[in-house]
């Protein structure tokens, strides 16, 4: 639902305003930086808001003397914040007003412009800024508390459409988590006020501590992971590599054994070999063997051969007598 926002002064009564809608929800995703520019009309890159808190002021105008306190405030808790967290100062002036009001605060005396500070402006077609956070002025502005006829009445109406044509924001501070999460909101409903901030500091510094808290325990455990991982995956090695080293004997066994069977098999071929009754002599192969065997043989009939006689007994005398076959 739009916000009602009014600007109240003396002399001029009190200009009541619309807003094109409501800040984001707490907790919701915050919309897209897109399309800002700083005062030398660069563009800003999102990229800065990463892995920090976002403080983020909309003003109406910067060279007004509200906004420029506003301005200064925000600055000064900029310098004390440190690195994690970014102010963004955001209105939808053109490039040349943003200029000017950039111009007066260099020139301030006493004011030093911290490098966490971001002045940036969301004027033109392509920035929905203001939409996307619901914090621009639409519809027809009022006046009241002054008499309709009077000419400070037609003065005042005139100015006050002339700013929903510029298409002025509304005064109001969020805090956009590390995550990318609005974590805080706070719209100012006058526009001469300024917003609290020590609650939009406050929220800024609790949403850095508990992301910076969050990738510690990530990053321990991860570690710790990694450091069982490892452990796993040396005690895995041991015992993969004790099997190997306790079969390598009974793969010395089963080889012998093969080497046996085959010894076995090729002495079955071969004729019967009388043991050697010495144990010291070398064992001859079986082919010396064989032609020992059949040389003796050879020599053992030819031997039989010329000893063989045919022995009878005479009758008178009673001896013997050989006669030879041969």
């Amino acid at each position: 639902m739009p916000y009602t926002i009014t600007r109240t002064k003396p002399n001029e009564g009190q200009w009541i305003f619309q807003t094109t809608g409501d800040l984001p929800a707490i907790s919701s995703p915050a919309p897209k930086l897109e399309h800002l520019f700083d005062h030398q009309g660069q563009p800003f890159n999102p990229e800065l808001c990463i892995g920090k808190s976002v403080m983020i002021c909309t003003v109406p105008s910067l060279p007004t003397p509200t906004c420029f306190a506003c301005f200064e405030a925000f600055n000064q808790q900029a310098a004390s914040l440190g690195d994690n967290i970014l102010v963004l100062m955001i209105s939808n002036d053109k490039i040349e007003d943003l200029q000017k009001g950039y111009q007066q605060l260099q020139n301030k005396e006493g004011v030093t412009l911290s490098s966490n500070i971001k002045i940036l402006s969301a004027f033109g077609e392509n920035c929905r800024f203001g939409s996307d956070y619901g914090v621009q002025f639409s519809g027809d502005p009022r006046v009241e508390q002054l008499e309709e006829s009077s000419e400070a009445h037609k003065s005042c109406l005139n100015r006050a459409k002339n700013l929903v044509n510029l298409g002025w924001f509304a005064r109001s501070a969020l805090v956009i988590s590390p995550e990318g999460r609005v974590v805080h909101t706070e719209m100012v409903h006058e526009l001469t006020q300024q917003p609290n901030y020590a609650a939009c500091v406050a929220a800024a510094s609790k949403a850095s501590q508990e992301y910076q808290a969050s990738l510690k325990t990530q990053q321990e455990s991860t570690s710790a992971a990694s450091s069982a991982s490892s452990a796993a995956s040396s005690s895995t090695a041991g015992f993969e590599t004790t099997p190997a080293s306790a079969s390598q004997p009974n793969a010395r066994l089963q080889d012998l054994k093969r080497q046996y069977d085959l010894s076995t098999s090729n002495q079955a071929q071969e004729p019967e070999i009388e043991q050697q009754s010495d144990p010291k002599r070398p064992r001859a192969n079986a082919a010396t063997l064989l032609n020992s065997s059949a040389s003796k043989g050879l020599q053992k009939t030819e031997s039989s051969q010329n000893s063989e006689t045919n022995t009878t007994i005479e009758p008178h005398t009673g001896k013997k007598k050989s006669k030879s076959k041969l």
